[in-house]
């Protein structure tokens, strides 16, 4: 996915591949009288996209594979309950549930686990450029990402 000729063009020359693992916080979310959900949020900012589940992940703390890079959990567990909570809320107020009044969310911590991500360094008339793509998804990251993966 790094090596098509339009993203050297764009970028540079691919120099180096990195795999590392960010860590998310995996909560149980329930709403109303609907069956519980698992979402997982970010540990670090709390600002990338949620992972939603449909059963329960294999809790990776302790299986990062040795000589990959990990960056680590900056976030308490309750602020990414709070941030995860407001996130959800806004995501029901949006499917149009905001007709009621009082919907309530309880999020339970499950753990914590670390999703794969690789890193694609680009070198360009002396400047390095960064790609993403997210391991799990198979996707590219935005600029988000980036900033993360930079201030490493």
């Amino acid at each position: 996915m790094l090596r098509h000729s339009w993203r050297e063009v764009r970028l540079g020359r691919l120099r180096a591949l990195l795999d590392f693992h960010l860590p998310y916080h995996l909560f149980q979310i329930s709403v109303l009288e609907r069956s519980p959900s698992l979402f997982a949020i970010d540990a670090v900012s709390g600002e990338l996209d949620l992972y939603q589940f449909d059963e329960m992940p294999e809790l990776t703390r302790d299986r990062v594979p040795q000589g990959q890079h990990e960056i680590g959990a900056r976030l308490s567990i309750d602020l990414s309950r709070e941030r995860l909570l407001d996130r959800t809320l806004r995501m029901i107020f949006l499917q149009g549930f905001f007709k009621r009044r009082q919907t309530r969310l309880k999020a339970v911590y499950i753990g914590e686990l670390h999703l794969p991500y690789w890193v694609g360094l680009f070198e360009r008339r002396g400047q390095i450029n960064l790609e993403v793509i997210d391991a799990f998804r198979g996707k590219f990251e935005g600029a988000k990402m980036r900033q993360i993966v930079s201030q490493i």
